[in-house]
């Protein structure tokens, strides 16, 4: 798994300030009661820092965690280029992790909290509160095509309706809301070709690497591919006022 994520690091979107969808989420998230100007935070599945850094700018003291050393580089590389401090980061699967005390604990769209041994994990940790940004579902024109020629649903994880039915079961209250985006990227035919064996991969589907060609080719312009991906997501936030 550690390779694959090494791989999708190449070209994974890197931390930009003033972006306006993680901003906004983040927003949410201190409406709902979590201000992490001051807090010490653990971002689980952190990925190239997206949000890890845009919480650090936020005045959070962050600790990212991932297991891909290549998206960690590029969350340090993005820091030092923007001047942004109080970030730290470890290198490690979050089953072992071993950190010191956190006041907020955040996973956004990641598949860290795959088992239910993870989220009682993260619901352990944070002494405030804590936030999970989870997939509703993802439809990318491109990727939809290349999924029904090779015969795979996709199934983004659900770990939020995971994470919901845990704190349902404990009596566990929590805020929630649902946000929807779209995003447009463009890649040149192979890194295009690369991108959706990848995730062909990720859903242990046989990549047929002839038929994605030709579907990526329907794509092409000028050596360019433009695809579009429309997102529903929603937000879980909670506020600890129990112990576990």
């Amino acid at each position: 798994m550690t390779n694959l994520w090494n791989e999708k690091a190449k070209t994974y979107p890197k931390f930009e300030r003033g972006g306006n969808f993680e901003n906004k989420v983040l927003d949410f998230i201190e409406d709902f009661g979590l201000k992490l100007d001051g807090k010490n935070v653990l971002d689980v599945g952190c990925g190239t820092g997206i949000y890890t850094l845009n919480m650090a700018l936020r005045g959070a003291k962050v600790e990212g965690v991932d297991i891909s050393n290549l998206m960690l580089e590029k969350l340090l590389r993005s820091a030092g280029e923007h001047e942004i401090g109080g970030v730290k980061t470890f290198l490690g699967d979050f089953a072992n992790f071993e950190g010191g005390e956190f006041d907020i604990a955040t996973c956004f769209m990641s598949p860290a909290l795959s088992s239910k041994q993870m989220r009682e994990k993260f619901i352990s940790i944070p002494k405030i509160g804590f936030c999970v940004l989870g997939w509703n579902s993802r439809h990318n024109n491109l990727q939809d095509e290349i999924y029904h020629a090779a015969g795979v649903e996709a199934r983004p994880h659900r770990d939020v309706e995971a994470l919901k039915e845990l704190l349902e079961a404990r009596g566990l209250s929590y805020n929630s809301i649902t946000l929807t985006d779209k995003w447009e990227k463009t890649l040149d035919f192979e890194a295009t070709v690369q991108n959706q064996i990848w995730h062909l991969k990720m859903h242990d589907a046989e990549a047929n690497e002839a038929q994605i060609r030709d579907v990526v080719a329907r794509f092409c312009e000028d050596g360019k591919v433009r695809s579009v991906t429309k997102i529903k997501v929603e937000l879980i936030v909670t506020l600890k006022d129990y112990d576990l």
